[in-house]
């Protein structure tokens, strides 16, 4: 091993980066890999003393692909971080130590990402421990594999995505949805409204006023579903049905659901239950999917706020259930399209980051990289407001730029 100059070290040792700088200029070493008695070299002294412009000097003078370069697979020599776990660890981040993760991470080879220290933590668990959301979602951005490093176990059983919860859970948030609602106040016309509701089929004769064939495609029905309604009920219920409604002179009219928008007999069921009595029958009992589709329903067809409200409130108490966990990334991903509060986010949120499997939840490889991106949006978010909070700076992305 090249033994360091030890004014350099001494420079190192203390802090002083103009003094190392100055050494580094004056040519003080030829190789990035002179290191101290312990076998630690001045590139992850650097990194472990916080000095990022010394540590852009050396990487600068010494590149990895040089004879005399860095060594990027470096380990510490009690720790076995690597100069990733090192990076990740910095209790201050800005944009000298992003530019210089951004090019060790470019640098690296793929044994150095997935490489674990003496507890079994990549470098994405130090990252989530420091609740540093643009250094994770700027790894799986540079390298989408990476993804699969946010599953993965240290010794004590924690994942990365599970220390980010922790850090939720620490502060007391979204640990339990909002309230459910127990029932929307409807007026005394709906009340009326839902006596002369009768979700019969097309097929059979129809109850008393109606004038309005509902259709839905419904494969676990083994077709299309066909419903009597009534034309002005619906109309005033949700504009656009009122514009396909009033397009039509023929009676009884029909209304063809979309099926991107429901595909189920159940779904509609219960949905035109609320627009007739105000209030869910609550046929969809826990079953995520129905739920989920019951919500993407009222808010695809603008029906009335109120049903929305309610389908959210049944959705987010059913999230708790194992059997629903795959619900969890979706909802996710399109919790501001379906107009989730801020308080039903974090819910949403935190349900991500605790789910026992949360690449298999998410169906793919691909849809579990999207949901984490949003993921990590939404944390960076809090964090920043947190830090405000407590009068200390945040780890928001456009600090890093």
């Amino acid at each position: 091993e090249l033994l360091a100059p030890e004014a350099l070290l001494q420079a190192l040792a203390t802090g002083d980066a103009r003094g190392a700088l100055r050494l580094l200029q004056q040519g003080a070493v030829c190789s990035g890999r002179a290191c101290d008695q312990q076998g630690r070299s001045i590139f992850m002294l650097a990194i472990a003393r916080e000095m990022p412009r010394v540590a852009l000097t050396i990487l600068a003078s010494f590149p990895p692909h040089a004879a005399e370069g860095i060594n990027t697979a470096e380990l510490h020599p009690q720790r076995k971080d690597t100069l990733l776990h090192l990076l990740c660890g910095r209790e201050h981040f800005d944009a000298q130590v992003a530019e210089l993760f951004s090019n060790l991470l470019l640098a690296s080879h793929w044994s150095v990402h997935v490489q674990t220290n003496d507890i079994g933590q990549n470098f994405c668990h130090i990252a989530a421990a420091r609740r540093n959301c643009w250094l994770l979602s700027h790894a799986i951005s540079t390298n989408p594999s990476l993804a699969q490093l946010y599953c993965q176990k240290d010794s004590a059983g924690w994942t990365p995505l599970a220390l980010l919860a922790r850090h939720l859970r620490a502060k007391g948030l979204a640990l339990q949805p909002p309230p459910p609602l127990d029932g929307v106040q409807c007026t005394p016309e709906c009340s009326q409204l839902g006596q002369i509701l009768t979700l019969s089929s097309a097929g059979s004769a129809p109850p008393p006023f109606a004038d309005l064939r509902v259709e839905v495609e419904d494969p676990a029905a083994g077709g299309r579903a066909k419903l009597w309604c009534h034309r002005v009920v619906l109309a005033a219920a949700s504009s656009k049905w009122h514009v396909a409604l009033g397009a039509q002179q023929a009676v009884p009219a029909l209304l063809r659901i979309d099926p991107q928008h429901c595909s189920s007999q159940k779904v509609l069921e219960e949905a035109l239950h609320f627009v007739y009595a105000g209030k869910l029958r609550g046929a969809l009992g826990t079953d995520g999917q129905l739920l989920w589709q019951l919500l993407c329903f009222s808010v695809h067809c603008a029906l009335p706020e109120a049903l929305r409200q309610a389908a959210v409130a049944a959705l987010l108490g059913a999230l708790q259930r194992p059997e629903n966990a795959a619900v969890v990334p979706v909802l996710l991903r399109s919790a501001r399209a379906v107009r989730l509060g801020e308080a039903e986010r974090r819910f949403v949120l935190y349900r991500f980051l605790r789910c026992t499997d949360a690449l298999a939840a998410a169906g793919s490889e691909a849809k579990f990289l999207q949901t984490t991106k949003v993921a990590l949006v939404e944390l960076d978010s809090i964090f920043v407001r947190s830090a405000a909070q407590d009068g200390r700076g945040g780890s928001s992305a456009a600090e890093k730029k």
